[in-house]
């Protein structure tokens, strides 16, 4: 796997998102032991033993499980699963965020959702900054080229979040594509595009609402979860089976 050497640019503490083309005990260790949080789904026909059950009614489900009941597959940290169904699609997504309060279950949905965020990315640099057309074939120009590039897509995300903030909108009902356009404009003209675009954003479709789905998950009163008893045992020996990372 390609990621492990990726830990070492993130800061330790830093939240990883990632699907089931990650699934793997052995990673989701070291990302525990490196002082990582994480996210993902549960892969189908992974077995599992509950630990503890912070609340659970009928299809909803929040606690600690051991990943693996088989001795010769099983990971070494105690993760959480929550697990519920909405309409038709079931849903269940593992973290080694222990703590309900700490992490409830419609944020981990939410987070969750906003793992493909990187796609969004790549097309803003690609499509809308025309990363997509190398200037030359030197190496001092073309790194020139991308650190521009990615420069200019901070600015513009810090811009879209300012606006956001503003005009009291989330921060996907600002088009990046539109601003990509109109603040350079705006800018050169010597006029203030933060102002005009959270005075007018919403007449010239600046400001809209997003066409991104919103996650909707079932209610739960974290007043009547049951605490995890403080001598619960969370690490245990891992016998790992060369498991595949694949969905």
């Amino acid at each position: 796997m390609a990621a492990p050497p990726l830990l070492d640019l993130l800061p330790q503490g830093s939240l990883v998102l990632f699907d089931l083309g990650f699934f793997s005990f052995p990673w989701f260790d070291q990302l525990t032991d490196r002082g990582f949080w994480w996210l993902s789904r549960l892969r189908k026909k992974v077995t599992y033993e509950v630990i503890h059950t912070f609340y659970q009614q009928g299809d909803l489900f929040d606690g600690i499980i051991w990943l693996g009941k088989y001795r010769a597959d099983k990971a070494a940290h105690a993760v959480r699963l929550v697990a519920f169904t909405l309409g038709s699609p079931h849903y269940q997504y593992i973290t080694n965020v222990t703590d309900p309060q700490l992490l409830s279950l419609h944020e981990i949905a939410q987070l969750y959702a906003r793992r493909w965020d990187i796609e969004l990315a790549f097309k803003m640099v690609k499509r809308h900054l025309k990363l997509h057309l190398i200037w030359s074939g030197k190496q001092e120009i073309v790194l020139q080229q991308l650190w521009a590039v990615l420069i200019i897509a901070q600015i513009l995300h810090a811009i879209q979040v300012e606006i956001a903030g503003l005009a009291q909108v989330d921060p996907f009902d600002v088009s990046l594509e539109l601003l990509t356009t109109y603040v350079p404009q705006l800018a050169l003209a010597g006029k203030n595009p933060i102002q005009m675009i959270v005075e007018d954003g919403r007449r010239v479709r600046l400001i809209r609402p997003s066409r991104r789905i919103h996650i909707q998950t079932p209610l739960v009163d974290l007043d009547k979860t049951v605490p995890l008893p403080p001598d619960t045992v969370l690490v245990r020996n891992p016998p790992y089976a060369q498991r595949k990372c694949d969905s």
